[in-house]
């Protein structure tokens, strides 16, 4: 959980300073814009959320092997999301609006984490589109990660963008 809320600072530090243009403004037709990177992490976030509460009531515990998750931080490898709910939209989004989605998605996965029983975050598996299945433990660690990456892409979108 400390992990999750340094990381969501090194977020709101990437973007600070930004005004709401500078956050919709576009690099290329092909690449988000900073805007639609926080979007993209709040419907994760609050995807992840609901998968680990429906997670703590499935009463099937399937196999599963532990994946090497920090992979998704090479941002050498291009992911392509998996699931167009996942998508963000291309309208115009105010730094402000986004933080609220965001806060909102935390506390809905704070609030399913809060539930967890550790012994049952090891033993319930959740399929990632990525990585295969992966138990309730290793989603929690993965939203850093994945938040991580994107505070990345946010750092190279800015410099390609030549903003302050």
């Amino acid at each position: 959980m400390l992990e999750m809320t340094k990381v969501r600072e090194e977020l709101w530090d990437a973007v600070s300073g930004l005004s709401d243009e500078e956050l919709n403004q576009r690099v290329s037709a092909e690449k988000w814009t900073i805007a639609q990177v926080l979007e993209h992490l709040y419907l994760v976030e609050r995807a992840v959320a609901s998968q680990i509460k429906h997670g703590l009531y499935d009463e099937s515990d399937q196999p599963y092997e532990v994946k090497p998750i920090d992979r998704v931080l090479n941002r050498s490898v291009k992911i392509k999301v998996p699931n167009p709910a996942l998508e963000p939209k291309t309208n115009f989004q105010s730094l402000e609006s986004l933080k609220v989605k965001l806060d909102k998605s935390r506390h809905q996965l704070l609030e399913a984490m809060e539930n967890l029983d550790p012994e049952l975050s090891e033993k319930r598996a959740l399929p990632h589109p990525g990585f295969g299945r992966l138990s309730i433990k290793q989603w929690t660690e993965f939203i850093p990660l994945h938040e991580k990456r994107h505070i990345h892409q946010i750092k190279e979108t800015r410099k390609e963008l030549k903003l302050p």
